[in-house]
């Protein structure tokens, strides 16, 4: 089987996986909901009792519609796999991708792809009825390059998302129990990422740190592609920062997982 052939069936099996577990994947989509609704009544408040229409540089419609998107765009980029990277190795199901003429990078990448395709759609055709409900934003209309700027920066910001919590995956050769470690990071990257709200709300200093670390531009930068906070040259550079992070990630990786495979003692699977 080719390499095509080979990925393209876990692909395959990822994607099949999110359909043998319908509802946990329906409930997943819903669990979506009750942020949304607690971030527009907590705004809604905020704007109704305060004397200034800006509140943190947005204006009360921009506020609902960047925390409407950053909540989805939330769990479009999320990754979930690093559970089933620490059990592997743990418990000894890393056998049985070892012992085939597989890599586990690509293997896991092409995984975790096919389960998020059905995610990906009906995030995207929510986002795509938002637009229609706010058909412009800061007095511009959205045109296809924007979108297509907007796909691009997204895209980028899944890829990175999932190379981090590989990478942090990989405690696990280190550490038996790494779920408390999963759990504290995954609640710091979705604060970071703006995915709660915009990292504006934390101030000056925080910001200019966060410049130098890549979780802005997972879920926040997207969302002011889309927005026309982030504009013109703007855009190429942040793009060029995500990709500039995906390969040094991809290649931290790489050298975590050939330190952490020397010390690995198969004991199961």
């Amino acid at each position: 089987m080719n390499i095509l052939g080979k990925y393209g069936y876990a692909f395959l099996l990822g994607f099949k996986r999110t359909m043998e577990y319908r509802l946990s994947f329906f409930l997943s989509i819903l669990s979506c909901l009750f942020p949304m609704v607690i971030q527009y009544y907590l705004w809604t408040s905020m704007y109704a009792h305060s004397t200034d229409l800006m509140i943190f540089g947005y204006s009360y419609r921009q506020m609902i519609l960047y925390v409407l998107l950053a909540s989805l765009l939330t769990l479009v980029v999320s990754a979930g796999f690093e559970w089933e990277i620490a059990s592997d190795i743990k418990e000894g199901g890393l056998n049985a991708v070892l012992v085939r003429p597989l890599h586990y990078f690509l293997y896991r990448i092409s995984s975790f792809l096919g389960g998020k395709l059905l995610q990906v759609l009906l995030s995207l055709a929510v986002i795509a009825a938002l637009l229609m409900v706010y058909p412009s934003i800061a007095g511009q209309m959205w045109q296809l390059r924007d979108i297509a700027w907007f796909a691009a920066a997204l895209l980028n910001g899944v890829v990175m998302n999932m190379l981090i919590f590989y990478c942090l995956s990989m405690l696990a050769f280190w550490i038996s129990e790494v779920w408390g470690v999963f759990a504290g990071f995954g609640v710091v990257s979705s604060l970071f990422s703006g995915g709660v709200f915009p990292i504006e709300v934390f101030g000056v200093v925080v910001n200019r740190l966060l410049d130098y670390l890549p979780f802005k531009y997972i879920v926040y930068f997207p969302v002011n592609v889309l927005t026309f906070r982030v504009t013109g040259t703007a855009v190429l550079e942040g793009i060029a920062i995500q990709l500039g992070w995906m390969a040094l990630l991809a290649l931290l990786a790489q050298v975590i997982w050939r330190i952490g495979t020397k010390k690995y003692v198969s004991i199961g699977g």
